[in-house]
């Protein structure tokens, strides 16, 4: 179970992660605001990729994972359904990051075209 955390003034980050012009990730960040130090870094990446931010710099703390099946009804699903063109069940993972003792959640959501499907898809061919 996510730890809670805090409420503090955050600036929430959107994007879509694709290879070439096809959807693969919709992301979610919530980066606490900060004048200085690595958080104002990271509110500041632009285009940046934010795992790299991230994973660069030793002083950063993972956390756990958290892992959730979104249903095609759900908003997230619904989403993907826009985006990939497919109605489907999709899996996203979420982890929060302590960075200067704040949190920065990230959230990915993997849409349909995401290569870890195939890779599902092959392993329960391999299994049955």
């Amino acid at each position: 179970m996510m730890q809670r955390v805090p409420q503090l003034p955050c600036q929430v980050r959107e994007v879509l992660l694709r290879e070439q012009t096809t959807p693969w990730v919709f992301a979610r960040s919530v980066i606490p605001q900060s004048p200085h130090g690595l958080l104002h870094e990271l509110q500041n990446i632009g285009s940046n990729p934010l795992g790299q931010a991230l994973f660069t710099h030793a002083d950063v703390s993972p956390g756990d994972f958290e892992f959730a099946l979104f249903e095609p009804a759900s908003a997230m699903g619904r989403l993907n359904t826009t985006l990939s063109g497919h109605s489907h069940a999709i899996y996203a993972r979420r982890r929060i990051f302590w960075v200067e003792d704040a949190p920065v959640l990230v959230a990915e959501v993997f849409l349909s075209d995401a290569p870890c499907y195939n890779l599902i898809s092959k392993n329960k061919k391999e299994f049955t």
